[in-house]
């Protein structure tokens, strides 16, 4: 016969309140040690484990007296990891389908993508990326990665007709880059 062995779980309704809070406060830590989310995302986390409303708005206090749950750190946090990949667009999308504030976002935004205006208009390098790069604008930089997809050297982007470059433009436009951006990276 096998042997299991057997792990005693409370169910939440036979805890005390008190109980259950600590319990909660418990969680929602161990979900902010592994990453940060925002103050929708862990509302919806806890919704999802049984906690009473009244219960994660207790949580939600206390883990905003301690400072754990910040939105502007999460936005910060998300637009660092995906700056070069993504359009500033793109970010604010999904920063609002995460419950960001409009505050929160622009500050996110204004911490982040703060440029030095002389390495706009620097020369186009290799294809690679280089470290002369990581001057540029987060924005150009995600342009650049975008169009290594359809050349490997600047000869080839100058060969490019025209049709095929507009083409290019229009994809990038569409994922939220600017246009200005875009005609400067693509020499039309």
């Amino acid at each position: 016969m096998k042997k299991t062995s057997v792990r005693k779980t409370f169910p939440k309704q036979d805890l005390s309140r008190e109980e259950r809070l600590l319990q909660g406060k418990k969680r929602a830590m161990h979900f902010l040690e592994r990453r940060d989310y925002s103050r929708k995302g862990l509302i919806e986390k806890l919704a999802r484990d049984g906690y009473e409303e009244s219960l994660i708005s207790e949580i939600i206090d206390y883990l905003d007296s301690y400072h754990y749950l910040d939105d502007v750190r999460f936005a910060e946090s998300l637009i660092r990891s995906r700056k070069t990949t993504k359009s500033r667009r793109e970010l604010l999308y999904y920063l609002k389908t995460k419950g960001i504030s409009e505050e929160a976002i622009e500050a996110a935004m204004e911490s982040n993508y703060h440029m030095k205006e002389e390495a706009l208009y620097q020369p186009y390098g290799e294809s690679e990326i280089s470290d002369a790069e990581s001057e540029l604008s987060p924005e150009i930089t995600a342009i650049r990665r975008q169009l290594q997809k359809y050349y490997s050297t600047k000869e080839e982007l100058l060969a490019m007709d025209y049709v095929t470059k507009q083409k290019i433009a229009a994809k990038l436009y569409r994922k939220g880059y600017s246009e200005e951006n875009i005609r400067k990276e693509l020499y039309l």
